[in-house]
């Protein structure tokens, strides 16, 4: 599979920057919140695959459920942009705080904002 790597401000990079780049957690993590129960994390990835029917993206938000001391993955939502990341990140953590925690209907609601911002 044929790989494009990008840096934080989408500027297209070799796979050997992406590596480095990718090793350092203060530079991937983007926000990380604990809340209720539920660690919110936020970070960059910086892939995009060549031919793939996904849609184009470098930052993703994931909300974990801290169970039995151990987290599982709930929802996770992508962005192209880290000012997207951020302000999405911010928005789940929100939610969570207001109790408005219906999964499907958050994720289908982010995936619609970031959607009429593209």
């Amino acid at each position: 599979m044929l790989l494009d790597f990008y840096d934080r401000q989408g500027y297209e990079i070799d796979g050997e920057r992406w590596k480095k780049l990718s090793k350092d957690c203060d530079y991937t993590r983007i926000r990380e919140t604990m809340v209720h129960g539920y660690l919110v994390y936020t970070s960059w990835n910086g892939i995009h695959k060549k031919y793939s029917k996904e849609k184009f993206f470098l930052f993703e938000t994931c909300v974990y459920n801290y169970k039995k001391k151990k987290f599982e993955e709930i929802i996770s939502i992508k962005y192209m942009t880290e000012s997207e990341a951020i302000e999405g990140h911010e928005d789940v953590v929100k939610m969570i705080q207001d109790g408005d925690i219906e999964w499907k209907k958050v994720k289908k609601n982010m995936e619609k904002q970031n959607d009429e911002k593209s």
